[in-house]
């Protein structure tokens, strides 16, 4: 039975954390001050976030902006409080997320 590119890319993720758990537990918090309606719509937010089984914290900062609920963009950066590059090696301490939107209204 051949394997596909996307079940490879799970074996190789296993193979670098022997440990590696797809179906991991979160808990997250967030709160948001946001503006809808009108032309732009916008939100501003702050978000913790906890890893029940590794056992390391998060924190998230961000912003989001869209025009008409049509096209936007949010921008967010992630720290982690406890160093996750120990537990997780292809994971960073911090990274700074950009995600353009198209939204289909219909």
């Amino acid at each position: 039975m051949e394997v596909g590119p996307e079940l490879d890319k799970a074996n190789d993720i296993s193979a670098l954390d022997p440990n590696f758990d797809p179906n991991e537990s979160f808990a997250l918090g967030k709160i948001a001050i946001s503006g809808r309606g009108g032309l732009v719509q916008h939100e501003i937010s702050a978000m913790y976030g906890y890893n029940l089984q590794k056992e390391y914290s998060y924190i998230a900062l961000g912003g989001k902006v869209m025009l008409n609920e049509t096209f936007g963009f949010e921008i967010k950066f992630i720290d982690a409080l406890t160093d996750v590059e120990t537990i997780s090696p292809w994971r960073s301490n911090s990274f700074l997320v950009f995600s353009p939107y198209i939204r289909i209204n219909y």
